[in-house]
């Protein structure tokens, strides 16, 4: 291969990854609008149970818990599920709430006390937003150097 044609491949790569990157930001705010839509449709004023039984958001909800526990006695008793369930059921305030369990490690409060800040709906906005916003810059800084031979292993790691 000339080196126009090794040109002309890293052009139609980095044309590929841009359309694929902003298409796969565009399923994922889809998915976390309708996630929305569907909490909306119902109200926001108690949490809202998906067909499982389980809040929307769901896993969100363990990193929320933990954000709000470095603003009381800490996540020390939750590995207790007992326990764990009956601060979820006082939050939430759903006595028949699907069973949930509070298995991260306690250092990890240093990471997600911030979303202990504000109310669950907007930490999970601020997450989701995030998340996507993080998504997005990497995939394009993926596809701006793997032209040049630079991580090329992301490729491995990402979609």
């Amino acid at each position: 291969m000339t080196t126009l044609d090794n040109r002309a491949l890293a052009a139609i790569s980095e044309k590929f990854y841009a359309v694929f990157t902003a298409a796969a930001a565009a399923i994922l705010a889809f998915v976390v609008a309708m996630d929305f839509k569907l909490a909306a449709d119902q109200s926001f004023s108690t949490f809202i149970l998906d067909p499982g039984g389980f809040p929307v958001g769901r896993d969100f909800l363990n990193t929320w818990m933990g954000g709000r526990s470095v603003f009381s006695s800490g996540p020390a008793s939750w590995f207790d599920s007992d326990v764990y369930m009956a601060a979820l059921r006082r939050v939430t305030g759903i006595s028949d709430l699907a069973p949930m369990y509070w298995s991260y490690p306690p250092h990890l409060v240093f990471l997600i006390w911030p979303f202990g800040l504000l109310g669950f709906l907007p930490s999970y906005i601020v997450w989701c937003a995030v998340g996507i916003a993080l998504y997005v810059w990497r995939r394009s800084r993926a596809a701006s150097t793997e032209s040049t031979g630079y991580f090329w292993w992301s490729r491995l790691l990402l979609p």
